[in-house]
C-alpha cells in the first residue's frame, strides 16, 4: 500500500482526496505530487484537494521547504483542506502551506473530519459557481 494515496472524493470528480498514512517520506511526497499533476491534468487549478492525515501521521524528518516549493511550482494555488485532529500536524502543515501562499479561511482550512471537509468544499464550489454566473 502506498503511504500517500489519491482517490476522487466523489463520482463527479469535484474534489481529490489524498490519504496520508504514517511513516511517509519526502520521496513519497515528491512522487505523490508528480502523480497528482498527472491525475489532475488540465483541471489542476480548479479541483479542491482534501488531505486526510490518519492518526499518527506526521511530517517526516528533514526540511520540507524544498518539497513544498516544488509543489508550489507544479501545482497552482487552489483550495486545500487538511483533515486532522492532531494539533501538531495541523500547525506544521499550516505553516508551510502559508509559506506557499495559501491563506487560512480563503483557500486553506484545517478541519477535524472528512464530513466537515466535504461541507467546506461544497460551500466553496457553490460560492465559486455563483461568482462565475455573475461574471
Amino acid at each position: 500500500m502506498d503511504k500517500i494515496q489519491f482517490i476522487w472524493d466523489d463520482d463527479d470528480h469535484t474534489a481529490l482526496r489524498v490519504e496520508w498514512y504514517p511513516n511517509w517520506t519526502w520521496d513519497d511526497y515528491d512522487y505523490a505530487i508528480k502523480k497528482a499533476v498527472e491525475m489532475l491534468g488540465d483541471q489542476i487549478a480548479t479541483i479542491p484537494t482534501i488531505n486526510v492525515y490518519h492518526a499518527g501521521t506526521r511530517l517526516p524528518k528533514g526540511s520540507p521547504i524544498p518539497h513544498f516549493n516544488r509543489m508550489a511550482r507544479k501545482m497552482p494555488q487552489n483550495v486545500a483542506l487538511l483533515v486532522t485532529q492532531d494539533p501538531v500536524t495541523a500547525r506544521e502543515v499550516s505553516i508551510f502551506l502559508r509559506m506557499s501562499g495559501y491563506q487560512d479561511g480563503v483557500n486553506f482550512w484545517v478541519v477535524p473530519t472528512l464530513e466537515e471537509a466535504r461541507r467546506v468544499v461544497r460551500e466553496y464550489l457553490d460560492k465559486k459557481s455563483s461568482q462565475e454566473q455573475v461574471d
